[in-house]
């Protein structure tokens, strides 16, 4: 039997990072049909579609999955549709990758892991930084680490005025919680604006303590002068440094020290769509899917990084779950 995949969104996101991905899973799947694209510029779908070897391209996204017989839809759309489509979805019962953010606040994302729960969808949602294959070998890596003693993650872009980024900063709340394996307990925030970049650009730190009581730092900075995502795991007598390949700057990178010598280094030169976990998180949710299980990474799972990025939105200086 065919895996029909479906598609919804054939925007940037789509065409850097999922479609690359959807065509070599369809390549090395045989079994696997590139279904239909849909998106409301139903000339950039049927691009899309011709790009990746999709067998069908839409503009309406009903139409689509009325006429289509989808055993799982990526939903790639910006932020604020992500929750009225997933919900149509979730209730025709077909298993949905959601692109992050899950929904714009903690009350959206509660309604449609409520509605993925009830219809019993399986569903995954897109934080590809668990995927990254840099991330892999850094939990591989703590896996025989001593008792650990802090965290590190840093958020750095070029020229980043929007004054929500708490849409781009959850990728750094979310990814400390992946590496550390335990959720927040208590978070102080801190705000360092910058009003020569515009209303609410603000530097912002934050100093966490986790459930497993270990501390942990984050730093967001929306004008770092540069696109990177790094971080730093200490432990006793060991010193994990690692950095991810976003924004096409550097390749990824991980070096293990134990007192001062050099025991691991590893690089990613992939590209994009597979160093940056992209490939990983859509192969891992077919996988689920083919072999009727839920997958990983649910709604649920993401609730708590939404909740901390609402914090964001919301200036509070204090976060205690």
């Amino acid at each position: 039997m065919p895996f029909n995949i479906c598609l919804i969104g054939c925007g940037w996101v789509a065409e850097a990072c999922h479609g690359p991905a959807l065509r070599k899973y369809a390549a090395e799947q045989p079994d696997t049909v590139l279904s239909a694209c849909c998106d409301l510029d139903s000339a950039r779908a049927e691009a899309f579609r011709q790009t990746f070897g999709f067998q069908k391209s839409y503009a309406d996204y009903k139409e689509m999955l009325a006429v289509e017989k989808a055993d799982a839809v990526c939903l790639l759309v910006s932020a604020a549709y992500i929750r009225p489509i997933s919900m149509d979805i979730f209730r025709m019962g077909i298993p949905t990758l959601l692109e992050k953010p899950p929904g714009l606040n903690l009350a959206e994302t509660s309604e449609m892991a409520e509605a993925a729960a009830r219809h019993k969808v399986p569903h995954t949602v897109a934080l590809n930084r668990r995927h990254a294959p840099i991330m892999q070998m850094l939990k591989e890596e703590m896996a025989g680490l001593p008792a650990v003693q802090r965290y590190h993650y840093e958020l750095l872009r070029i020229k980043r005025t929007e004054a929500d980024f708490a849409v781009t900063a959850i990728h750094a709340i979310d990814a400390l919680r992946f590496i550390a394996g335990a959720d927040y307990r208590h978070i102080d925030f801190t705000y360092q604006d910058l009003p020569a970049h515009g209303a609410g650009v603000a530097n912002i730190t934050l100093e966490c303590r986790m459930v497993n009581g270990v501390s942990a730092g984050i730093l967001i900075a929306p004008m770092g002068g540069i696109n990177a995502e790094r971080g730093q795991v200490l432990a006793d007598g060991h010193h994990i440094e690692f950095s991810l390949p976003v924004g096409g700057w550097a390749d990824g990178a991980l070096r293990h020290y134990e007192n001062n010598v050099l025991t691991r280094e590893s690089t990613d030169s992939g590209e994009a769509y597979l160093a940056q976990g992209f490939y990983g998180e859509n192969r891992a949710f077919f996988a689920a899917v083919r072999a009727g299980r839920m997958p990983e990474h649910g709604l649920e799972s993401a609730l708590q990084s939404v909740a901390v990025a609402d914090c964001l939105r919301a200036r509070k200086i204090c976060y205690e779950a």
